[in-house]
């Protein structure tokens, strides 16, 4: 490194790691991997492809450092372009996602081994099939939007120039798609 000090947040992060500084890429790795994940499985369906894509997406980052702008930030940077690939997943394979295979559960879950009462796991098991319908049942678009604010925590801003709409329209399909989804489970 070339002595500078640096804060720890996302600009001056990709400013150390313009600067060499291998610490500062393990930081945004661990700040987007797991929202980046989610959301790309949640397009493909698939574990596998998901983490192969967005590995993929880190490699062309640090390829692409030097003309990243450090003012941007890497989560709009790393999410248009992971959407970008999985979208291309899906047309090359044509591949459809099977909500079966989708688990939710695990996700939020994390890796923790608690033991757990079985009523309360097929209570939860229920709940998952429930929305993993739910989020079946919606256009891409719409579902993007959700996986991205509601399993990747993203701001509707950081949403906004990832999908490269303008605020206002994502903020209005937001409501809408939640209010679709309040339709459908008055359905179910």
């Amino acid at each position: 490194m070339n002595g500078n000090v640096y804060v720890d947040n996302e600009p001056d992060l990709i400013r150390r790691l313009q600067d060499g500084d291998i610490e500062a890429f393990d930081r945004l790795f661990e700040q987007h991997r797991r929202g980046m994940l989610v959301y790309v499985e949640g397009m493909v369906g698939d574990r596998s492809h998901a983490e192969d894509i967005v590995q993929d997406c880190f490699v062309e980052f640090v390829e692409k450092i030097g003309r990243i702008n450090p003012e941007k930030g890497a989560s709009g940077w790393l999410y248009r372009v992971a959407r970008n690939r999985a979208i291309d997943v899906l047309r090359r394979r044509k591949f459809e996602i099977n909500q079966k295979e989708w688990s939710w559960g695990e996700k939020l879950k994390g890796n923790g081994a608690i033991e757990k009462n079985p009523a309360i796991d097929l209570m939860e098991k229920e709940r998952e099939i429930d929305v993993q319908r739910l989020l079946g049942s919606l256009p891409s678009k719409e579902r993007d939007l959700l996986l991205l604010r509601f399993y990747s925590g993203l701001s509707f801003r950081e949403i906004a120039d990832i999908l490269r709409r303008p605020l206002g329209t994502v903020l209005w399909q937001a409501h809408r798609s939640l209010k679709k989804l309040k339709e459908i489970a008055g359905e179910m």
